[in-house]
């Protein structure tokens, strides 16, 4: 099928520009507030350029919060070149103080260190495989995508982060913004066909995992062959965050970021607290985390108590300070979720606005079950769903013995020796991480009880996602014997050395020390990295054809619409079809319904025309329930998601009135339909 959009490799290119603009504008914010938060200067450069790539997110998302129509086209364009023009303007400055070639010689010096191009290597090849794999796809997941695509909609024509689903539907929106944001800003600037946008532009998130394990290895250990393993890990040995294809864009968005936050949160342990500046800054960086996508939050603020406990001296010697820090941090990550805590706040006011989203349904419960919260936290299933920790199965039992072998690694190593020490700290973030996500997982296990008090939870907080941010930790874990291996070979023992006194080792013996490491980091590395490209594109493609499976008459369909359809028309289609992506071509349409929380027991009449519509027939109730909907129109596509059954065309074709079509045929192409509804209002003749 051939599917709308730009060429591959100028997509791929022009994608790692976007994100080189982005990590412009964020430079320049970076560079006007290092001065008073020490974690934002002097960093490495893969770090420097996570960092920044995430401030110029957080400078549009401020943007598009401040609910006065600014994300406009000429906004987004303008923003980035002026942060251009602070940079150079900076660096121009510097050189005229001699101090530039200072600063940018131990940069250049760190980019051509070789752990630092294995990561960036790692990281590259990743994104060549993802967009590779998800290139020829249609669209993502029919509900998520479709949904990421009317917020892209509502934020595009208004200029301003969507508080609710109108036009489309009555609803507010408690889902974080932050991932809007990012593809409303690649849709301005690029025009990319609305369906694929979510598609197109996460393979550049899920790239950046590795370079945020990358950055959490090496800020907890010191050295960059550890960061240099965590990288390799999540991008060839871990890809968990790969089960996520069918949707949760935005935990892929937010990963790498909170990897980031993670790898920052290492001042939290050190005898110097961080200041007053620099817990705000954590703080806020943590909440635009947050804005992206709750769950990285939800543990990491947890974890820092830990973390503070375990420290040496706890808390850094200094208890209450050290907790005034961390309520600065908590204050300042409430504040990027402004717009989802209004939301909140009104919903709790009036419960009907989120229609469902803080209420149980019929025949549905809160929370998760004991069997479901075992499999959320137990890396040691294998059977044919258990793919959180690869949906490779061979990968899957390697990680699996890894994740033994790394676990036991960090309980043994007990020595004084600096390369041991240094397992320290990442063995303290990844178990502070690992009992936090385990301990959410269980309290929602305990919402899931009837009649729990905990039962509000299960609506702020995802069982799934807490279970693929755990195993992208036991993925990490399971990293641990691959940076033994790459650490021993960043001071491998000397050969051909005479040494001073009597070695009783034989030759044999020494070289194995020396060239172990290296048999034993291919023996790791190279079949995941075989095999992870090879297995991922029927992995990507099977799950895309379950929820995503649309044909080229949808995108006709889509075409269509977009020149034909009015705003205010009211617009008809199934669960989980591809006219779901309807508002981002035809704006102002009013889409019956979105897929909102609780959107089937939106009305009655709604529910009773999807009923016979899904099996094929529409009896007399069913074409007065849609006289009773007041529609323009009704689309029919294939079944495109196998969440939902499709509508059936053959009872909109056969509805007739004496000889007169009651639903005339407006558009048709292959599977997909567009038929006109106008005429059947209330009292109109076969329709009530």
């Amino acid at each position: 099928m051939n599917v709308p959009g730009p060429p591959e490799g100028l997509w791929t290119l022009t994608l790692l520009l976007w994100a080189l603009q982005a990590v412009v504008l964020g430079e320049a914010v970076r560079g006007s507030l290092a001065r008073w938060v020490g974690p934002w200067r002097a960093v490495e450069p893969i770090e420097r350029a996570l960092l920044d790539l995430y401030l110029g997110g957080a400078a549009m998302y401020l943007l598009a919060a401040l609910e006065i129509g600014a994300f406009v086209r000429p906004a987004v364009f303008a923003i980035p070149a002026v942060a251009a023009v602070v940079v150079f303007v900076r660096v121009a400055r510097r050189r005229r103080r001699g101090v530039a070639g200072a600063a940018s010689a131990p940069l250049c010096d760190r980019i051509v260190d070789r752990w630092t191009a294995l990561a960036l290597a790692s990281a590259l090849g990743l994104f060549l495989v993802e967009l590779v794999a998800a290139f020829p796809i249609g669209t993502g997941n029919t509900y998520d995508a479709s949904l990421l695509t009317t917020y892209v909609a509502l934020l595009t024509q208004h200029g301003s982060l969507p508080l609710s689903f109108q036009p489309y539907g009555a609803p507010a929106i408690l889902y974080p913004q932050g991932t809007t944001v990012w593809f409303a800003w690649a849709q301005l600037d690029f025009a990319l066909p609305a369906a694929r946008t979510s598609l197109l532009v996460t393979p550049l998130f899920v790239a950046l995992a590795p370079l945020g394990g990358y950055v959490l290895g090496h800020r907890w250990s010191g050295s960059r062959a550890v960061g240099a393993a965590f990288a390799v890990s999540l991008a060839w040995l871990g890809p968990a965050t790969r089960a996520l294809v069918g949707g949760s864009n935005d935990f892929v968005v937010a990963l790498p970021l909170v990897l980031l936050v993670a790898a920052q949160a290492n001042v939290w342990v050190g005898r110097r607290l961080p200041s007053v500046a620099e817990g705000l800054a954590f703080g806020l960086l943590l909440g635009y985390s947050a804005a992206i996508n709750v769950i990285g939050a939800e543990w990491l603020l947890p974890a820092l108590l830990l973390l503070g406990v375990a420290g040496s001296p706890a808390f850094g010697g200094r208890l209450l300070a050290w907790l005034g820090r961390w309520s600065i941090a908590f204050a300042g990550a409430l504040v990027p979720g402004v717009p989802s805590l209004y939301v909140l706040a009104r919903a709790r006011a009036i419960p009907a606005t989120l229609a469902g989203e803080l209420t149980v349904g019929p025949g549905s419960r809160a929370g998760l079950s004991f069997a479901q919260g075992v499999g959320g936290v137990d890396p040691f299933l294998f059977g044919p769903h258990d793919v959180e920790l690869s949906p490779i199965p061979i990968v899957r039992v390697e990680l699996a013995a890894l994740l033994v072998l790394g676990v036991a690694a960090l309980l043994w190593i007990r020595s004084e020796r600096p390369e041991d020490r240094r397992w320290r700290g990442p063995s303290g973030i990844l178990g502070a991480a690992m009992v936090t996500l385990i301990g959410w997982t269980g309290l929602l296990v305990v919402a899931g009880v009837p009649g729990s008090w905990l039962e509000d939870l299960a609506f702020i907080s995802s069982g799934a996602e807490l279970s693929v941010a755990l195993f992208t930790i036991y993925g990490l874990l399971a990293a641990v014997p691959l940076g033994l291996a790459f650490a021993r070979l960043e001071r491998p023992p000397e050969l051909g050395r005479r040494p001073s006194g009597p070695d009783p080792r034989t030759p044999a013996i020494r070289s194995a020390g020396a060239y172990g490491p290296i048999v034993l980091a291919i023996v790791l590395v190279v079949p995941a990295a075989v095999l992870t490209p090879a297995s991922l594109t029927p992995v990507l493609t099977s799950t895309y054809d379950d929820f995503g499976n649309v044909s080229s008459g949808d995108f006709a369909l889509l075409a269509y619409a977009a020149t034909h359809f009015a705003a205010g028309e009211r617009v008809l289609v199934a669960p989980g079809s591809a006219g779901e992506f309807l508002p981002g071509y035809a704006p102002g349409i009013v889409l019956v319904y979105p897929m909102f929380p609780g959107f089937q027991r939106a009305n009655a009449s709604y529910a009773t025309v999807v009923r016979e519509l899904s099996n094929g027939t529409l009896d007399a109730s069913g074409r007065e329930a849609l006289g009773a909907l007041e529609l323009a129109y009704v689309v029919v596509t294939g079944n495109n998601s196998r969440l939902w059954p499709a509508f059936w065309a053959a009872p909109l074709v056969a509805a007739e009135v004496g000889s007169t079509r009651t639903f005339p045929t407006v558009f048709h192409e292959g599977d997909a339909w567009i038929f006109n509804a106008s005429a059947c209002r209330p009292a109109s003749p076969g329709c009530g």
